[in-house]
This record gives C-alpha cells, sequence and structure tokens, in this order.
C-alpha cells in the first residue's frame, strides 16, 4: 500500500495498492476517513493474521483537512488503526493536540510502537519527540496483541 499526500484539493489521504511486490499499482483512489493538511504523515503493517491473528496497520498525522499546505495549520497529531487492510480506520487516538508534522513509527520488539514526530507548543518545528504506545492503550484494552 502507498499511501501519499497529494495538493489536489481532496483534503484526504491518496491511496494505491500493488499485488505484485511493486511492480504496478492500482489507480489512486482517495481515503475521505484519512484527513489531510497536507503533510508528510507515516504508515506501519503492525502485524498480519497469518503471525499475530490480527491484520493491523497503523497511521500517522496530523488530523485536520485543509485544501492546500498553509491554509490550515498542522495540528491534532493522530495515530488510526486498521484491522481490513486500510479499508476502514475504527481505531483513533490523539497523540499531541498542538501543532505537529512529520511522523514517523516503527514496530519495537517487545511489541510497542514507537513514533517520532515533530511538535510544540507555538510550532509544529519546536522539537521532535520520541513517544511510545501499546496496542493496548490505543485500543483502550479491547485489542491485545
Amino acid at each position: 500500500m502507498l499511501n501519499m499526500r497529494g495538493n489536489m484539493g481532496k483534503s484526504c489521504r491518496g491511496v494505491a495498492t500493488s499485488t505484485n511486490g511493486g511492480e504496478s499499482w492500482s489507480s489512486i483512489r482517495w481515503d475521505h476517513s484519512l484527513n489531510e493538511c497536507p503533510c508528510q504523515a507515516s504508515i506501519i503493517r503492525y502485524s498480519l493474521a497469518k503471525n499475530d491473528k490480527k491484520d493491523r496497520m497503523l497511521f500517522a498525522n496530523p488530523d485536520n483537512a485543509g485544501e492546500r499546505f498553509g491554509i490550515l495549520e498542522r495540528s491534532n497529531l493522530t495515530v488510526r488503526m486498521s484491522y481490513d487492510e486500510g479499508k476502514t480506520w475504527p481505531i483513533k487516538k490523539l497523540i499531541h493536540a498542538g501543532p505537529s508534522s512529520y511522523s514517523s513509527m516503527v514496530r519495537m520488539p517487545n511489541g510497542e510502537v514507537g513514533l517520532l514526530f515533530e511538535g510544540g507548543i507555538k510550532h509544529r518545528r519546536e522539537w521532535i519527540r520520541f513517544v511510545r504506545f501499546s496496542i493496548d492503550w490505543l485500543t483502550d484494552g479491547k485489542d491485545k496483541p
């Protein structure tokens, strides 16, 4: 899955998928459940059902919708989780309410998720923070890997 920002006035993320390891890609579909302001975001495969009993994908970005960069301040860094290969994103949790922007996620060896992101109180580039959280925390105890 390729998840992309696009300054195209859609206020949401573009998604394309490949079934052959990236040799070719589907047409872009616009995922209106993923707001876009636009900004770089992060997406990872957390688990596969064949290995971990559930398919889980995580997505993080500033949860604001705006037509073009500069119209809406980047803020409300949020993590979402999908159980159906990104068709829906039923789990959503705010990480930082203030200004925020670029992020990167990783599944750590202990099963926690590491999230590195830009943020601040007055501006999105005041600092870079690293936070960690569990799937249990993200789902308020409804999902335990």
